[in-house]
């Protein structure tokens, strides 16, 4: 669950759900905590998300593809 902006939407993906103000993120998570098929569906979809987006090898790649198009190997 998270503030819907485009920072937490790059990083949660379409797995989360994202709230607006106080009182959106209260009924959602009133309404998401008492359904445990929504629970188990964002705790699939964030792992997912980390494994494809977040562990240490792909930032690492990701960084390199960078630091080559700024200053590419002779």
């Amino acid at each position: 669950i998270a503030h819907d902006n485009l920072f937490n939407h790059w990083v949660a993906g379409e797995g989360a759900k994202y709230f607006e103000d106080e009182d959106a993120c209260a009924k959602l998570f009133d309404s998401v905590l008492l359904n445990d098929d929504i629970v188990e569906g964002m705790k699939k979809a964030s792992l997912q998300r980390f494994n494809e987006r977040f562990t240490w090898s792909r930032v690492l790649k990701d960084y390199q593809v960078l630091l080559d198009q700024w200053h590419p190997h002779s």
